[in-house]
């Protein structure tokens, strides 16, 4: 499971966010499949596989998270939590 959820949160990084939940639904096929199941047949273990679930999804948004803002940061645009204090010098009035 750790694998699987460091392979979404690296994959989702190298994607767009919107592709973060499509990663970590393959990962979570991919971990039911061939590690709980063991035959490759996918089935539903309730309460285990919403927590698995929610597990690769929240590395798959995290890793997306980091992913665009070392993007961002690499186009030379700063992310703020709220609107900048410094002066815009492209308005003029």
């Amino acid at each position: 499971m750790v694998a699987y959820g460091l392979l979404a949160a690296v994959v989702a990084a190298h994607t767009r966010p919107a592709a973060a939940a499509g990663v970590a639904l393959i990962a979570w096929m991919f971990d039911d499949g061939f590690i709980v199941g063991r035959h490759a047949d996918l089935s539903w273990h309730g309460a285990a596989d919403v927590r698995r679930l929610a597990i690769l999804l929240a590395a798959g948004a995290m890793g997306s998270m980091l992913g665009s803002r070392i993007r961002a940061a690499r186009q030379g645009q700063a992310h703020s939590d709220g609107p900048s204090l410094a002066p815009d010098r492209a308005f003029r009035p």
